[in-house]
């Protein structure tokens, strides 16, 4: 009885030995699988002893054995120490299975319950056509000069808009007034946005449908970002402001946006029937005086002193010292300081320029052009700096009143 015992025993031994060594260890251990907002995260612990082995993610609507592997769908393939994979396509429940591939490019197919595979099926339940798509992981990081929207959508093909505001938005009825950068899929995230830098931005990703048809449950907490994004105007401290600045903050300008000023009057024409109004004085040609008079006008002239006229230094109001301005109030702060105050004419001009196209409140739009007067004035373009200090005038009397009397003496010399 006990020699039977041992010749079965011995068997189960060897068995038991082979299982212990590096083939029979060539699988993951600690498999599990779990719904995570509409999708199926993956979690496991790597083979021991398998250096370069990499490790293959299949699934199956059917609990997968050697028998119906080719029939299952190969999802991916992830280096060692990933240990995680997210399943983003789940749209049914399913089955899981991950394969160890070695550094020589052998599958070992191992399929044990538990450890390298689940045995129930775990998903979303079958979609509604009509519900609108669960929006998740909604994240924005700053690129160079660009802000990319990342997110997760469930369904993944389902289409869903980007929205871009500068107030939070708590409903969709905050989005009317947003600005709606376009439509995408979940599978085609992220999103880039180049915002004008300077100003921070929300940013909201909704099922499009659903938005359009006000459908309940199209906007949660989820659909949009808690925080405002942007990039700054310039990427210095308020003390090194003077510091030069990247000609990649600087864009380009499209004049045509700015609506031309409006045509100059003729004085001797009525400006409603275009009649003459008086009879407009007679051009007389220069005469040559005699050379008694021109010795004497020399003689005189030599002792003048002809004054020069200045355009008076750049001046900040007082709105520009208010503590902690927003939106389009700290763009014009952060432009005066990085450009006007420098003397960076060409930078002040272009982006004070850009700032008109926006929709400003009286007060600002008179404030952006007694900045861009003096910009102007800067570059010697006298009659273009004329005209905005004539705009500005209406609110900032006193504070132009200098400029635009030595800009009566300056208009001969205008560049433009």
């Amino acid at each position: 009885m006990i020699l039977l015992s041992r010749w079965i025993l011995l068997p189960l031994l060897v068995l038991a030995s082979g299982l212990s060594g590096q083939e029979g260890q060539a699988y993951i251990t600690k498999l599990d699988a779990s719904l995570v907002a509409g999708h199926v995260r993956l979690t496991w612990k790597d083979a021991v002893g398998f250096t370069g082995a990499k490790y293959e993610i299949w699934r199956s609507p059917t609990e997968i054995a050697k028998d119906s592997l080719p029939s299952a769908q190969l999802l991916s393939t992830v280096a060692a120490g990933v240990m995680q994979f997210d399943d983003l396509t789940v749209s049914a429940p399913s089955y899981y299975l991950v394969l160890l591939k070695d550094a020589d490019g052998n599958r070992r197919n191992f399929f044990i319950p538990d450890r390298n595979k689940t045995t129930s099926a775990l998903g979303p339940a079958a979609a509604d056509p009509k519900a609108p798509a669960t929006v998740s992981g909604l994240t924005v990081t700053l690129s160079g000069k660009t802000l990319q929207i990342s997110f997760r959508s469930v369904p993944a093909e389902k289409k869903v808009s980007i929205y871009r505001t500068t107030i939070p938005v708590k409903s969709l009825t905050n989005l009317k007034d947003a600005t709606l950068l376009g439509s995408t899929t979940g599978s085609k995230s992220p999103w880039v946005d180049a915002p004008p830098p300077g100003l921070d931005f929300y940013y909201s990703v909704v099922d499009a449908s659903a938005l359009a048809s006000n459908t309940a449950g199209a906007f949660s907490s989820a659909n949009t970002t808690e925080i405002a994004y942007g990039f700054p105007l310039v990427k210095v401290s308020e003390a090194t402001q003077t510091a030069a600045l990247s000609a990649a903050l600087r864009p380009a300008i499209d004049q045509s946006l700015r609506p031309l000023p409006v045509p100059k009057l003729t004085f001797f024409n009525d400006p409603v029937t275009g009649q003459v109004m008086a009879t407009q004085p007679a051009t007389q040609s220069p005469a040559k005086v005699s050379p008694e008079t021109e010795k004497v006008l020399s003689a005189w002239t030599k002792g003048v002193k002809v004054a020069t006229i200045a355009f008076p230094a750049p001046r900040t109001l007082a709105e520009e010292s208010a503590k902690g301005p927003t939106g389009n109030q700290k763009l014009l702060s952060q432009t005066v300081q990085a450009y006007f105050l420098q003397k960076d004419w060409k930078s002040s001009v272009d982006l004070l320029n850009q700032m008109l196209t926006l929709d400003l409140e009286a007060g600002l739009e008179a404030r952006v052009h007694f900045y861009l007067g003096q910009s102007l004035a800067g570059q010697k373009s006298y009659r273009k700096a004329f005209l905005e200090l004539l705009a500005a005038r209406t609110m900032y009397r006193v504070e132009v009143q200098d400029m635009i009397d030595s800009l009566f003496t300056l208009l001969p010399s205008s560049k433009d």
